[in-house]
C-alpha cells in the first residue's frame, strides 16, 4: 500500500493565497499613492502656469498703457477679487484671483485707487494668488518706463 506524501499535493495554502493578497494589496496601494501625487503635482503645476501667465498679461497691459498715455489708474477692490487698470479709452479688468499690487514700494490697499504719470520709471510688484488653491501664488515685478 502506497502512503500519500504531503509535498506531492497540488494546490495553494490559505498561508500562501493570504500572502499574495497582502503583497497585491501593497503593490496596488503604492500604484494609486503616485497616481494620486503624479496628478496633484499636474494641477499645482498648471494652476502655477495659469497664475504666470495671467501676471504676465496684466503686466503686458500695463506696459502698452504706458508708452500710449500719460496717466495710468489702477484700481484695486475692496475684496482684492478685481483688478482694473485704466487710461482714457484703454481698460482692462481682472477678476479671476486675488491681487496684491505695489507701486515705488507702497502697496495698494484693497479698495483703493492710485492714477500715475508715465513720465518717469515706475516699479511695480504684482502679486496674483491663486482663489482656490490658497498655497500657489506669483510675483512679478516690472519697471514701467516710456522709451523716447
Amino acid at each position: 500500500m502506497k502512503r500519500k506524501q504531503w509535498n506531492e499535493q497540488k494546490g495553494v495554502t490559505l498561508i500562501e493565497l493570504l500572502a499574495a493578497i497582502t503583497l497585491t494589496t501593497i503593490v496596488i496601494a503604492i500604484a494609486f499613492s503616485a497616481l494620486f501625487s503624479a496628478i496633484k503635482i499636474y494641477k499645482d503645476n498648471q494652476a502655477q502656469a495659469r497664475l504666470q501667465q495671467e501676471a504676465d498679461i496684466i503686466l503686458s497691459h500695463l506696459n502698452q498703457i504706458s508708452e500710449k498715455q500719460n496717466e495710468i489708474t489702477i484700481r484695486l477692490s475692496p475684496d482684492s477679487r478685481t483688478l482694473t487698470i485704466a487710461a482714457n479709452d484703454d481698460t482692462y479688468t481682472y477678476d479671476q484671483n486675488y491681487y496684491e499690487i505695489s507701486i515705488n514700494s507702497n502697496q495698494l490697499q484693497p479698495g483703493d485707487s492710485v492714477t500715475l504719470k508715465t513720465n518717469t520709471p515706475i516699479p511695480i510688484l504684482l502679486y496674483v494668488k491663486d482663489r482656490n488653491l490658497s498655497n500657489q501664488q506669483v510675483k512679478v515685478s516690472t519697471t514701467l518706463e516710456r522709451i523716447h
